[in-house]
């Protein structure tokens, strides 16, 4: 009996992420070509699904003969989730729903705090987030908050947090003051994730953070590579230069001390707008300090797709600023390439400064997509 019920069960769970992923309506037709079922099976699934608002009819298909079949897509508003993107100085919010379209998203700034009043905070957010989208409170499949700490997934435990803000930072607390269910992650791997969902073709990829913090997620086949220690990606405190300048981890020569987003907005009364604002203006220093930063950031970039043979997306504070500059960037990169004359490979991200916090939603997605 238990083996008919899981076989249901994957029938209907395969049925519906085809609907999802084919990010189109298909037929009950394309169903039983595609995965192999029986017209009884796919009928008595799509009739469960669209009675639960799982999917929905769009309209017919042309006729090849007789009736027009019927067309079906997913609901993307059938649930909601929210991501949080916490830093030491700001919050990013976002609510998606499960295409992974940002519904409503804000940045506020707040020093992190592991007390109740930072926890009574970020419950305000959410609540503000709910209310502003209109949605009912039970359609929200979750929190995902993303840190800027390495994790452990299984755990749900920051790892190596000692050298951060970030020690004290517990899962039992988000989910005391949040009154949702919650999911901590690092937040490279949640921009990763945002940044590599759902597009057509996309299958392997590296995702590089330019917060201020370094961070990177390594993607195999549209999904997470995490490392045997959690640690897969942490391109931040690879070694760049050899005993040079002193990175926050006590050792010298890592990416971070290189490419943090600090290194520009330092320059610039703590604001990145205002040192790109000088950039525009012709600044000589601010100028200099860009081409060496560029300088860096393609080493970085070069060797990243030397060892890993794929796309490799840049995002986070940094990554926001870089549309105007990437056909320099890509000259650059060819430049120092052996092999490649263009560096078509280097992408800039799709969702600028809220990659971190749709990524860190789209957890729950993926943890809800695997239960239909």
């Amino acid at each position: 009996m238990s083996n008919s019920i899981d076989l249901k069960k994957n029938n209907q769970n395969k049925v519906y992420r085809y609907i999802y992923e084919n990010n189109g309506p298909v037929s009950k037709y394309d169903l039983m070509e595609q995965l192999d079922l029986s017209l009884p099976t796919v009928n008595q699934i799509l009739k469960h699904l669209t009675a639960e608002r799982y999917i929905l009819e769009k309209g017919t298909f042309n006729s090849q003969g007789g009736r027009p079949p019927k067309a079906f897509t997913y609901n993307p508003s059938l649930y909601y989730s929210i991501g949080l993107d916490i830093t030491a100085h700001h919050v990013h919010s976002a609510l998606i729903d499960l295409s992974g379209q940002i519904i409503v998203k804000r940045k506020e700034r707040r020093e992190f705090q592991s007390d109740k009043a930072y926890y009574d905070f970020l419950r305000a957010q959410s609540d503000s987030l709910i209310r502003e989208a209109c949605i009912d409170r039970r359609q929200v499949l979750g929190v995902g908050i993303a840190l800027p700490v390495m994790m452990d997934m299984a755990n749900q435990t920051p790892l190596h947090s000692d050298m951060t803000l970030f020690h004290l930072a517990a899962l039992e607390n988000f989910e005391k003051y949040l009154d949702l269910p919650c999911i901590l992650c690092n937040d490279a791997n949640a921009g990763g994730l945002a940044e590599n969902w759902r597009i057509k073709g996309a299958r392997n990829t590296f995702y590089l953070s330019l917060n201020n913090t370094i961070g990177g997620a390594i993607l195999n086949n549209n999904h997470l590579y995490w490392g045997e220690t959690y640690e897969g990606g942490e391109i931040g405190h690879v070694t760049l230069v050899n005993n040079g300048r002193l990175c926050y981890c006590g050792k010298r020569g890592c990416v971070d001390a290189y490419l943090s987003a600090l290194l520009l907005s330092d320059q610039a009364e703590g604001s990145l707008d205002r040192f790109f604002e000088y950039l525009h203006a012709r600044s000589g220093k601010h100028m200099a300090i860009w081409r060496e930063y560029l300088e860096y950031l393609t080493i970085t970039v070069n060797n990243l797709k030397m060892l890993f043979d794929c796309p490799i997306i840049v995002g986070g504070y940094v990554g926001a600023y870089l549309e105007e500059y990437i056909d320099q960037i890509r000259d650059m990169l060819s430049r120092r390439n052996t092999y490649h004359e263009n560096a078509d490979y280097f992408r800039i991200c799709r969702y600028k400064r809220f990659s971190t916090a749709v990524g860190a939603a789209l957890l729950n997605v993926e943890i809800f997509l695997s239960k239909v």
